[in-house]
């Protein structure tokens, strides 16, 4: 069975790695990010060094404790052409408007995810990237440039029917 590829942006991996007692929409946003990151018999789940420097930074606790949660998942590596086309493709996603000029890492997430050829991508990130407008100006913006764009879906999204399969 071929399992389905994820790019796991880096709020999946914060909630994930979020302290308890968290309200109840948060909370239920983190159980379903340890459950995507725990359903390895399904996906294969991936990360970038994207990914990996945005759970570095920030408080030292919560940085090992998001950096835990990379343990085990597949690291996509770029060679220089593939960090060029990245690059070029986040710069054009922000001259299309798809993002802000604020946020090119979230373009460089998406950017990423296309050149490695990722179909999917979990998001909680609403604002940026996972929200239905967020995801339209992505997936024009994309197709403008010629490229096949990835899903967005969020952890619940991705998990709904999981056990149906």
């Amino acid at each position: 069975m071929n399992k389905a590829r994820i790019y796991v942006e880096t709020s999946v991996i914060s909630y994930a790695s979020a302290r308890d007692n968290l309200p109840v929409l948060l909370a239920a946003r983190q159980a379903s990010s340890l459950s995507l990151l725990a359903a390895h018999e399904r996906f294969d789940l991936t990360v970038s060094h994207l990914v990996e420097d945005e759970c570095k930074a920030g408080d030292v606790d919560a940085s090992k404790r998001r950096l835990q949660c990379l343990v085990g998942l597949q690291h996509l590596l770029s060679n220089e052409a593939q960090r060029l086309d990245i690059e070029s493709i986040a710069q054009q996603l922000l001259m299309l408007k798809a993002f802000p000029e604020k946020a090119y890492i979230d373009a460089a997430h998406i950017a990423l995810a296309c050149v490695h050829e990722v179909p999917l991508i979990a998001s909680w990130n609403f604002k940026h990237i996972a929200s239905p407008w967020a995801r339209n100006r992505i997936e024009t913006a994309l197709r403008t440039m010629g490229l096949t764009p990835p899903l967005i879906a969020t952890p619940d999204e991705l998990l709904e029917g999981v056990h149906d399969a």
